[in-house]
Order: structure tokens, then sequence, then C-alpha cells
């Protein structure tokens, strides 16, 4: 594995990672 392609995936998966908890932590907060 380069390393840029590497560095170029880790940003995305973690904003898609910190996307899938606010969905998660929105939907906790409706229920309560």
């Amino acid at each position: 594995y380069p390393k840029k392609c590497l560095d170029y995936k880790s940003p995305r998966e973690d904003f898609w990672m910190a996307n899938l908890n606010l969905k998660f932590s929105v939907r906790n907060k409706s229920r309560n």
C-alpha cells in the first residue's frame, strides 16, 4: 500500500465514522 493512499483514505473513513456516530446520537436523543 502506498503511503499516499493510506493518508487519503484515513481522513475519509474518520469523517464517515463521525457521521455515523452523529446519526446514532441524534436517533437516541429523539427516542428519549
